[in-house]
């Protein structure tokens, strides 16, 4: 399915051209939350609702600018929603009985409305695979020929509850989050509200030309060591897309920086490919934006190909040698296909291939 429009509003920047500078200049966050570096958006504050509208309609009218969709096609387009948390921001500083939202089927249709869609709105709430699935599911609609178009959304803004829960796991890093590094500490979050509008029109750009699923049994937060389930991800987003390993120019890391995951996603990598292409991961400049982290993620590699350039991982200084792996230094880019890989709580792994077509 070709990707008509992109948008992402991250740490980044307020907008998707600047994360693609940011992410090219390796600039990472300095905004901190209970001593933690965290991925803030920045110059967004308010309350919580009022900060998700004044996100919401200017990356609603830039994808809706980029796509030059008619009235009717925009208000005909369904819209897919993929959070891992939600509106808990929301609820955290309300009271319960003044708050207007009581299920995430809600905040997909409050944001339907924001965006003046008229089609019935989906949503998904995966763990850090939540936005993927939203796509996966907008490919299928789209495929079936129920819809033209399809808007897909992935959501993660800050709040206690998430901050304090991947705490108490022990997960969160004590500083920058550092993908493949020898003295990786863990993640660090972010938040985003990412966008793309995909269709079934032919035409130039990008296009989603496999994608790929598998489960990892090993443990609710866990990760398989041997690498089998990232493997079978990666294997059936190839075939899918009738992409041999070696045709594959970049992997875009899942790379959260996780003493435990990096390791797991190596070992699947390496299951696959002979020899690994240039690899990166984008969590050190965005945070790890969670059930935002597909969409976000997919958006900022594919901006940072259209400008010629594979971006560096932020924080990176010593290899490990137990991973033997170093991320791509920033370097031009000769094209080819593209290689995503995601990891999620709850076992889901999921894996994309994208093209680009002149």
């Amino acid at each position: 399915m070709r990707i008509l429009a992109r948008a992402l509003a991250s740490a980044g920047g307020a907008d998707l051209a600047a994360a693609t500078d940011a992410a090219l200049a390796a600039r990472v966050p300095t905004t901190r939350r209970e001593g933690r570096r965290f991925g803030a958006i920045e110059g967004f504050d308010g309350a919580w609702p009022e900060r998700l509208a004044a996100l919401a309609k200017p990356l609603f009218a830039r994808l809706r600018d980029v796509s030059g969709l008619t009235d009717a096609q925009w208000q005909a387009m369904p819209l897919f929603l993929g959070s891992s948390s939600h509106f808990i921001g929301w609820a955290e500083t309300s009271s319960l009985d003044a708050l207007p939202l009581t299920s995430p089927a809600e905040l997909s249709a409050h944001l339907a409305d924001l965006a003046g869609l008229r089609a019935h709105p989906f949503c998904f709430g995966s763990a850090c695979v939540a936005s993927l699935a939203a796509l996966d599911a907008a490919v299928l609609e789209l495929a079936s020929r129920r819809c033209q178009h399809a808007l897909v959304l992935g959501l993660e803004l800050g709040n206690r509850y998430t901050r304090e829960g991947f705490a108490s796991l022990g997960l969160l890093g004590e500083d920058l989050c550092r993908p493949l590094d020898r003295d990786r500490d863990g993640l660090m979050l972010g938040e985003a509200l990412a966008g793309l509008i995909l269709s079934r029109a032919d035409g130039p750009g990008w296009r989603v030309s496999g994608r790929g699923w598998s489960m990892d049994a090993s443990g609710p937060t866990a990760a398989d060591l041997s690498g089998a389930p990232v493997a079978a991800a990666i294997a059936q987003a190839l075939a899918r897309a009738n992409c041999p390993p070696e045709a594959i120019s970049l992997i875009k890391l899942h790379g959260a920086g996780s003493p435990l995951t990096d390791g797991a996603e190596l070992a699947g990598l390496r299951r696959v490919f002979k020899a690994l292409p240039p690899c990166v991961s984008l969590k050190p400049v965005l945070g790890h934006c969670l059930g935002a982290s597909g969409i976000a993620e997919l958006n900022l590699i594919s901006s940072c190909l259209d400008r010629g350039e594979i971006p560096p991982t932020a924080g990176f200084v010593s290899a490990d040698p137990d991973l033997d792996l170093a991320p791509a230094a920033r370097q031009l880019w000769q094209g080819g296909a593209v290689l995503g890989v995601w990891l999620g709580f709850g076992g889901q792994t999921a894996a994309l291939v994208l093209e680009s077509e002149p």
